[in-house]
C-alpha cells in the first residue's frame, strides 16, 4: 500500500475516475462512444488527466511520501485517461487498474525512467 505505484493507481481511480462521471454529466457537450459502445464526453476524459495528476500529487503530500515523479505523474494521468475513455461499460475501475500495473511492471523490468 505504501508504494508510489500504488498511490498512482489509486489517485487514478479515486480522483481522476471519480470525477469523470460528476465533469462528464454537468457539463459534457462532446459526446463520443468508444468501441465497446460506451457514450463518454470529452470533458470527461479530460477530468480523468487532471484529477489524476492532482490526485497523486496531493497523495504523496498526504501520505508524507518522497519520489513524486512529475513526468510519470503525467504520463499516468493520461494512461488513465486514454483506458478510461476506451473501457467497455462498467469495467473501468479494473481496466485502469490492470494497465497501470502493467506498465509500472514494465518499466521496471525495463528500466525505463
Amino acid at each position: 500500500f505504501m508504494q508510489p505505484e500504488a498511490v498512482y493507481i489509486m489517485a487514478a481511480l479515486g480522483i481522476g475516475d471519480g470525477i469523470a462521471p460528476l465533469i462528464g454529466y454537468n457539463f459534457g457537450s462532446k459526446f463520443f462512444t468508444n468501441y465497446f459502445g460506451a457514450t463518454k464526453t470529452a470533458e470527461g476524459s479530460a477530468s480523468v488527466v487532471m484529477g489524476t495528476y492532482a490526485g497523486i500529487y496531493l497523495f504523496f503530500l498526504a501520505m508524507g511520501m518522497d519520489g513524486f515523479d512529475d513526468h510519470l505523474a503525467r504520463v499516468s494521468a493520461a494512461i488513465a485517461a486514454f483506458v478510461e475513455a476506451m473501457s467497455p461499460g462498467d469495467y473501468d475501475n479494473l481496466s485502469i487498474s490492470l494497465v497501470l500495473l502493467f506498465f509500472f511492471r514494465y518499466k521496471s523490468s525495463t528500466g525505463i525512467s
